[in-house]
């Protein structure tokens, strides 16, 4: 699960560009605009990610001396990236003060036991009370639900490059595969052991509905039969719903679409690799998310240097501005303390988008 609350150290404090009162606090590589002399480096803070939904105790600030607004029953705001000054700024920071230690403490002993140390890198999400902000569900996608996800199969989500600062040398001397992240709907079809046939959104199982984006998707392609045919039992082909209703439709296009970014084998316990994932794509007669690039190393020096490569970058599909690339490994890996995955998401795209 996404940390939206952790704790985490003050990697260095730059100067604002346009405001004398402000500076640049660096946590990992997201950059939050803060008041001057508030924060020193490597001190430890609570690090709040853009989505996170902030309950009104926390940062009453946030809502500007308007009354808060609800989500899932929890009085606060959201948090976006924003511009401050013309500087960038993502997320939030708030100090390690007695109420939030004394929270987090409370939240600790009662779920744990024991009243555990304070470290970088511990998630705090739950014990603020923060969630992750979620647009409203468009009819098309609600559907009837089944049940819940399949629990054999990874949810669909990568991390994005700027929680992995203390990983990017190591991901320097790997060779990944670039695609296109498309905007839209992530969407899974699924032949289990029990050889039951599932259509699902990115947290439920769906019943057929014949209006369904989802399942008009798998209708439209016929994968069920396909799978089948192929055997393909114990294999999720998981992707991206793009189309009429859809978060914007930034790509255009009338009805709905399917495009492959992953298979996950259930009987091996792992992703197929990019060769792999073609080849099933091809057998199924699928459509694959945009490649950019193959066995690609990557050779800038900085984080940073990564996130400007991909502004301005347009979408193969018609020619908006992307959303941002994922990095895959090319080989497979058992090592789930390795990095195999993650995203890169533009700022520009956000800023405007968000």
């Amino acid at each position: 699960m996404r940390k939206m609350s952790s704790i985490q150290k003050v990697r260095e404090i730059l100067p604002h560009t346009n405001a004398d009162s402000l500076e640049l606090a660096m946590i990992n590589d997201w950059q939050v605009v803060v008041k001057k002399g508030e924060f020193t480096k490597d001190q430890l803070v609570v690090y709040f990610e853009i989505d996170s939904w902030i309950p009104h105790e926390l940062a009453p600030f946030l809502s500007k001396g308007n009354e808060p607004k609800i989500y899932e029953g929890i009085s606060g705001e959201r948090l976006r990236s924003i511009k401050l000054r013309k500087e960038l700024s993502q997320g939030m920071i708030l100090p390690l003060n007695a109420d939030i230690l004394f929270r987090i403490n409370c939240w600790v002993t009662f779920n744990i036991g024991l009243n555990e140390q304070l470290f970088e890198g511990m998630d705090v999400t739950e014990a603020l009370n923060v969630v992750k902000w979620e647009p409203s569900i468009p009819a098309c996608l609600r559907g009837k639900i089944k049940g819940n996800f399949p629990t054999e199969i990874p949810k669909t989500d990568q991390e994005r490059i700027q929680n992995l600062s203390k990983h990017f040398a190591k991901i320097k001397t790997k060779t990944w595969e670039i695609t296109e992240k498309l905007h839209g709907s992530s969407c899974t079809f699924y032949l289990d052991m029990q050889d039951n046939f599932h259509v699902c959104s990115r947290n439920l199982d769906l019943q057929f509905e014949e209006n369904n984006a989802y399942w008009k998707a798998a209708v439209m392609y016929n994968v069920e039969q396909k799978v089948r045919d192929q055997g393909l039992k114990g294999y999720a082909i998981q992707g991206e719903l793009i189309g009429e209703g859809i978060n914007g439709n930034q790509y255009g296009i009338k009805g709905v679409d399917f495009y492959v970014f992953d298979v996950h084998s259930v009987n091996d316990s792992r992703y197929l690799t990019p060769k792999e994932r073609y080849n099933v794509v091809e057998v199924l007669r699928l459509k694959h998310v945009p490649i950019i690039s193959r066995n690609q190393v990557i050779q800038v020096e900085t984080i940073q240097d990564l996130l400007k490569m991909v502004e301005g970058e347009k979408s193969e599909i018609n020619g908006s501005n992307i959303e941002g690339w994922v990095f895959k490994t090319e080989d497979v890996c058992y090592d789930n303390r390795d990095v195999t995955s993650f995203k890169v998401i533009s700022n520009t795209w956000l800023l405007k988008n968000e």
